[in-house]
């Protein structure tokens, strides 16, 4: 990891923050390797689903009652 007051020119990858850019160098192998291993373990994690309210809801437990019983 990098770090510099100019933007990099054609880094693997890079951010700003607070006024420096911190990046990884194209040419360093091992960096890519271990960001690249970094984010494949961030993809095997299960999605979570909290604050997602369910697409589908269906009722029950109850009896149905049919529409002819009803006469």
């Amino acid at each position: 990891m990098l770090w510099s007051k100019q933007r990099p020119d054609k880094p693997f990858a890079a951010v700003k923050y607070q006024d420096y850019w911190f990046y990884i160098d194209n040419r360093d192998i091992n960096s890519k390797r271990t960001l690249g291993l970094i984010i494949a373990f961030f993809r095997l994690q299960a999605p979570s689903m909290g604050g997602v309210a369910p697409i589908l809801t269906l009722p029950t437990g109850q009896k149905r009652v049919n529409r002819l019983e009803r006469i």
